[in-house]
């Protein structure tokens, strides 16, 4: 995984900084944190960081427990992996259960299922890794 990294950034052009902005205003987020509002006033919190490869999932995070196992954060990480598939973004992120909401292995699973592989599979299997699937812009 490690050479496809690499491999990805020689193909990254000058134009990736822009590719990276219309990823963020594809789904809506602004600032440092988004925090996107559904039915019932459940709310998932999202925080992002651009990074050399791409942008960083920091967390995703819904922010209630009477709102958790409806969809929404799922809701959010298809926006997200849509966009990402779009504009050709790799996604990475560190797979860290919060106030054990869900436990490592369910984590692990939620990400597989959106396409997130052990970026190294020596080192660990909680830094995650996703690049680009299908058509792009």
């Amino acid at each position: 995984m490690k050479l496809l990294l690499e491999n990805w950034r020689q193909y990254l052009n000058e134009n990736e900084a822009s590719k990276v902005t219309d990823f963020f205003k594809d789904i809506g987020y602004e600032g440092e944190e988004t925090i996107y509002e559904f039915d019932e006033g459940c709310q998932v919190k999202l925080i992002l960081v651009q990074t050399e490869e791409g942008v960083e999932i920091n967390l995703i995070e819904v922010l209630s427990d009477e709102c958790l196992n409806k969809g929404y954060a799922s809701e959010v990480m298809n926006r997200v992996i849509d966009s990402a598939d779009k504009h050709k973004i790799i996604i990475s992120l560190q797979a860290t259960p919060i106030d054990n909401k869900i436990g490592e292995e369910d984590l692990l699973s939620w990400y597989k299922k959106y396409g997130f592989e052990p970026e190294e599979e020596d080192y660990s299997k909680f830094e995650l890794v996703r690049f680009p699937k299908g058509k792009t812009k």
